[in-house]
């Protein structure tokens, strides 16, 4: 799981690289942390929360 959270960031890198939203400088330097990462972030481990636990900007699933 944790390769293609890390591929996804990857390919989210490439395409701001390609649109030039991105240096390159910050390009490598950022493909540099995401192949560094021991511990994927919490953005990507628990994407859903119960409706209790979710603030406003969060997706939250029916749990009736």
């Amino acid at each position: 799981m944790e390769n293609a959270q890390r591929e996804l960031l990857s390919v989210l890198l490439g395409h701001l690289f390609s649109c030039g939203l991105i240096s390159k400088n910050t390009y490598s330097e950022s493909m540099d942390v995401v192949h560094a990462l021991i511990d994927v972030p919490e953005l990507f481990r628990y994407p859903v929360r119960l409706t209790g636990e979710a603030s406003a900007y969060e997706y939250t699933r029916n749990t009736e």
